[in-house]
This record gives structure tokens, sequence and C-alpha cells, in this order.
């Protein structure tokens, strides 16, 4: 019998931050802005203190993200 490993399995995150999760995406839906708005200017924000840079943009995916 071969083991195998869930691909992008996010069981254990949302059984720990489930609660958080939801609760910024009723944010987001119920703010009613989807692309930019303050949530994502706030993730922006945050994220570039996290990583030490002045700025950081917010895209889709690495493919979009490689061509800014």
């Amino acid at each position: 019998m071969m083991n195998t490993i869930p691909f992008l399995s996010l069981k254990g995150v949302t059984a720990l931050h489930g609660a958080e999760i939801n609760e910024a995406v009723s944010r987001v839906v119920n703010g009613g802005w989807y692309l930019q708005g303050k949530e994502n200017e706030k993730f922006e924000a945050d994220y570039a203190r996290f990583i030490g840079t002045k700025y950081c943009i917010g895209c889709a995916n690495g493919l979009d993200g490689s061509l800014v």
C-alpha cells in the first residue's frame, strides 16, 4: 500500500483558524469590495510590514505578480 500526501489539504488550517477565516470573508462580502477595498489595503500594508518593505501590491496569482 502506497502512502499519499494530499495536495493542498486545508483541513488543518481551517480547523485552527476557521472562525477567523469566516469573519474575514464576511467582512469582505458584506463590504461589497471583492477587489481593492479596505480589507485588501490592510492586507497589503500588513504584508509589506511583515516582509520588511515599504509597499506591497496584492494580485490574483504568481503569474500576475511576475508581470508587475
